[in-house]
């Protein structure tokens, strides 16, 4: 039986090697994780699932500005502290190296995360590229929030700086926001009408 496992295993590994080739990521991913389920010591089939899922993010521009989201490239939160992204860094480093896996994607994988990593130990970079991704989730957070028209579940907050009015969700009250209007940091207070 497990004899079985592995051939299907080892064919389905080539049909995401065959994939992928044929710059068919998401059935490239597909195939690779089937062929890990199937049968998890195939060697390298662990590697390429890592590489494709790298490759699928970077592809997506989710991130700050429309750039790559340099977090999900590295398989972290975002804001990570930077001891979190260098361990992280190192450890896709020796799993996508080339000269250790000869594997598809690797190459490019290893090159994406090496370019997230000289990325986010630029502390000029990462900064402004975080205060970006806070006013994106902070916007994404109003839109969602803005369709319920001042129900239950949002509050007003004021800016301390800007004096300007803005609707967040309740869970966000006593939290440090960014003010979408001057890019301040300010304490979230609900302020009630009288």
């Amino acid at each position: 039986m497990d004899k079985a496992k592995q051939e299907e295993a080892e064919r389905l590994k080539t049909l995401a090697e065959d994939k992928y080739r044929q710059s068919n990521l998401k059935s490239a991913l597909k195939y690779a994780k089937r062929a890990l389920r199937l049968f998890p010591n195939i060697d390298g089939v662990s590697e390429m699932v890592t590489a494709f899922k790298i490759l699928r993010v970077a592809g997506k521009s989710g991130g700050a500005g429309g750039s790559p989201d340099w977090y999900k490239i590295l398989q972290i939160e975002p804001f990570s502290h930077t001891n979190t992204i260098r361990k992280q860094y190192k450890r896709l480093a020796l799993t996508l190296h080339p000269d250790k896996n000869s594997f598809v994607a690797s190459e490019e994988a290893f090159k994406l995360v090496g370019d997230a990593f000289r990325f986010l130990s630029d502390k000029i970079r990462r900064k402004e590229y975080d205060l970006k991704l806070r006013i994106a989730i902070q916007a994404a957070a109003l839109t969602t929030t803005s369709g319920g028209g001042g129900t239950d579940d949002t509050f007003w907050t004021a800016c301390s700086t800007c004096r300007l009015l803005h609707q967040f969700e309740r869970r966000y009250i006593g939290h440090n926001l960014m003010c979408p209007s001057c890019k301040k940091s300010f304490l979230a207070v609900e302020v009630r009408g009288e």
